[in-house]
């Protein structure tokens, strides 16, 4: 079987180590190999120091408090890759790590292009929004690889406990049977079960008992796969208040905490969307589940020339 390459963005943050543990967990699922991919995060010392023209004090010692900082950094990126390799040696697959330096989340996007799943850890910052959110120095790795990344994206914000199933979120009004395929896939390579939960904002007219009959016509392998259908009301679209848990999104649905949410994204001009309309750099700020997996329509196989679903489906799972 053809192993699923994975791209895992390594910091020095707990959140971070909980997300090397599901990489690891995933490649030895499915006899992948695990790339630690460590930022020096360059552009944002930069933005916090910068002081183009000389003013009261002149610009030489923002130049030097730079570049102590960048040194200061590297020599702590030495020790992250070096105790990573360390730990990553232990475990029976294929690991090796790279370090680089510049804006964290437009190296990853770049990268990720060559790998089939990036895996990323994320410190919530509270779920607040408005003022509370413009005080940030930055913008969190994850909410804006939520925006940028090509490859499916696993972001991890606590300890995961081991899957039983893997749960696919889809809109009623807007299907893609081919990502529905890919997720099957890639639950079978997870040896864990399936499950689609179709969300209804009653724009489609389609009762729940026909919608479920003809979506298992049109996807392959959906005939032994629960479907769920459930109505989605409130959601705040214009003023992107908090998604998940959130008062202003009333669901019928929760998501079994032992479950692996796959959330699909698309293109809309230039932005991109989550299933419920949103923008999924908020869904992660607002994230109440230990973690999600959200993945691009654009990117519909695991594996490099559709290896991998090809193999899943050949040995019959």
């Amino acid at each position: 079987m053809s192993s699923i390459s994975i791209l895992y963005g390594l910091s020095g943050s707990e959140q971070s180590k909980f997300a090397a543990e599901v990489a690891w967990d995933i490649a030895n699922r499915c006899k992948g190999t695990v790339t630690a991919h460590h930022i020096i995060d360059t552009r944002t010392i930069w933005e916090l120091l910068r002081n183009d023209k000389p003013g009261l004090i002149g610009s030489s010692a923002y130049v030097d408090a730079y570049a102590n900082l960048c040194d200061s950094l590297r020599s702590i990126a030495n020790k992250l890759a070096e105790k990573y390799e360390a730990m990553a040696a232990g475990r029976s697959l294929k690991s090796d790590t790279i370090v680089a330096e510049g804006n964290p989340i437009t190296l990853i996007a770049d990268v990720a292009r060559g790998y089939d799943l990036v895996v990323v850890g994320h410190q919530p910052r509270g779920t607040g929004g408005g003022k509370e959110r413009r005080s940030f120095i930055r913008y969190a790795v994850a909410e804006g690889l939520a925006h940028e990344c090509p490859r499916p994206l696993l972001v991890v914000q606590r300890q995961v406990k081991q899957w039983s199933s893997l749960t696919m979120l889809i809109s009623m009004d807007h299907i893609n049977y081919a990502l529905i395929e890919a997720c099957l896939d890639f639950a079978g390579l997870l040896g864990i079960t399936p499950k689609v939960v179709a969300l209804s904002s009653g724009v489609r007219e389609e009762n729940p008992a026909d919608f479920t009959a003809n979506l298992r016509k049109a996807v392959k392998g959906l005939d032994n796969v629960a479907i769920e259908a459930h109505s989605m009301e409130g959601v705040a679209v214009d003023d992107h208040a908090a998604l998940w848990p959130s008062e202003e999104l009333n669901l019928d649905w929760y998501p079994e905490p032992d479950t692996l949410l796959v959330i699909p994204t698309r293109r809309s001009g230039d932005e991109r969307l989550t299933v419920f309309g949103t923008t999924p750099d908020l869904f992660v700020a607002n994230l109440g589940l230990p973690a999600i997996l959200l993945w691009p329509e654009e990117h519909l196989e695991l594996g490099r020339d559709g290896e991998v679903r090809e193999a899943v489906r050949a040995s019959g799972k």
